[in-house]
């Protein structure tokens, strides 16, 4: 069973962001609110687990967008989150 991980971003602060590095920080930011969620996951449990972290809205309405409803691990759900967000 895997467990999400607090990361922390490496971008510069003050720096400017790209579209590339805007995803980058969005998805640095769910990691963060994914903290202590264990994998597979069904999508309501992400979703309660990114809210108790304090995820803001825009988050939690593309994890809702997300087709799935299981993940397997982190890293499938980063990329769904990914495509999720890049289709809104």
């Amino acid at each position: 069973m895997a467990t999400a991980s607090k990361e922390r971003s490496s971008h510069p602060k003050g720096a400017p962001r790209t579209a590339q590095g805007s995803q980058e920080a969005a998805t640095t930011t769910l990691v963060n609110y994914l903290g202590g969620l264990n994998f597979p996951a069904k999508k309501d449990v992400v979703l309660k687990q990114a809210k108790h972290n304090g995820a803001d809205k825009a988050t939690l309405g593309t994890i809702q967008n997300i087709p799935a409803k299981n993940f397997v691990s982190l890293d499938v759900l980063v990329k769904q989150f990914g495509q999720a967000a890049q289709s809104q």
